[in-house]
């Protein structure tokens, strides 16, 4: 008759006997996660230390952190309060505060340069809707059946958002929340909108195929729409991989399988005609215990 032995909720595989009283096994938490950063300097595409654990890991889902631009504030998502909300932490203190206590399941944040203004997304009866809060302030809707909020403008009087179907990214104006279509196609679904530093040029992925996506960049020219003839093809990725702009905008960063492993890359761009220079770089290889997640089992699109 099989008797069991151990009782705990992760999963327990590969047994050894090691003497007739005992024996050893591997206990696997998967499903633990956490949030990490490096110091990294952007424009040389270069590390300047370890990888740090910011946050400690749990078995409640943590997934979709925003960095401030002055590297002070992080949000996050968080079920850790039994809830899908949204959480903020102070970099130089370690305090963490809930942004929004609801019933409802936040994600998605979009946190401003001071780390004072956090967009996200909440799924409410069926219906997704984009907020924004201050630190300690009563979160205020944005927009109705948009799913998500990705950058704030520099003068963050705007956010980039995306929805429809397919999806295309809008402009969102915060003061009169009216939206003005930047990017649409007929059949591609185009999300994951970012700004250039110089609020001059827009990153996005555009999904081509269930399973395939190109990384672009197109310029702007005001709040209006951008013609698909000005498009640059950056990289062609997985359909959940997104990008974001160096500080000094010559170098784009993205998400790649491409080595087998779900990595950082860079691709070099010419300052004056923004197309790719030179083969495409690994900037943070994540191949060991510590690894990069696409949450693709929750639809880390958001959609």
């Amino acid at each position: 008759m099989f008797r069991r032995l151990t009782a705990g909720a992760d999963d327990e595989v590969e047994p050894s006997c090691g003497s007739e009283n005992t024996f050893a096994f591997t206990n696997l938490m998967e499903d633990r996660t956490a949030i990490w950063s490096v110091p990294f300097d952007l424009d040389r595409g270069a590390s300047k230390g370890a990888l740090e654990q910011i946050t400690e890991e749990s078995p409640a889902w943590v997934d979709y952190a925003a960095l401030s631009s002055n590297g002070r504030f992080v949000a996050f998502a968080s079920a850790r309060s039994g809830h899908g909300n949204i959480w903020l932490r102070d970099l130089a203190t370690g305090q963490e505060s809930h942004l929004a206590n609801s019933s409802f399941v936040q994600r998605y944040p979009a946190i401003n340069r001071s780390g004072d203004k956090i967009a996200f997304s909440s799924f409410e009866n069926g219906k997704r809707f984009v907020y924004v809060s201050t630190r300690g302030g009563v979160p205020e809707k944005l927009c109705d059946n948009c799913l998500r909020a990705t950058e704030w403008s520099r003068d963050e009087k705007a956010l980039l958002i995306f929805g429809g179907n397919p999806y295309q990214i809008n402009l969102l104006d915060i003061a009169s929340r009216q939206q003005t279509a930047l990017l649409k196609h007929a059949t591609y679904n185009l999300l994951y909108g970012r700004f250039s530093p110089d609020n001059r040029w827009v990153s996005f992925t555009a999904r081509i195929q269930p399973n395939r996506a190109w990384i672009m960049i197109a310029p702007m020219d005001g709040p209006r729409p951008i013609p698909e003839s000005a498009w640059i093809k950056i990289a062609e990725e997985h359909a959940q991989d997104w990008a974001n702009w160096s500080p000094d905008g010559k170098t784009i960063y993205f998400t790649s399988a491409r080595d087998g492993h779900f990595c950082l890359w860079g691709q070099r761009i010419d300052p004056n005609s923004h197309t790719p220079v030179g083969p495409a770089f690994a900037a943070l290889h994540l191949h060991g215990r510590v690894f990069y997640t696409k949450r693709v089992g929750r639809r880390a699109e958001g959609g």
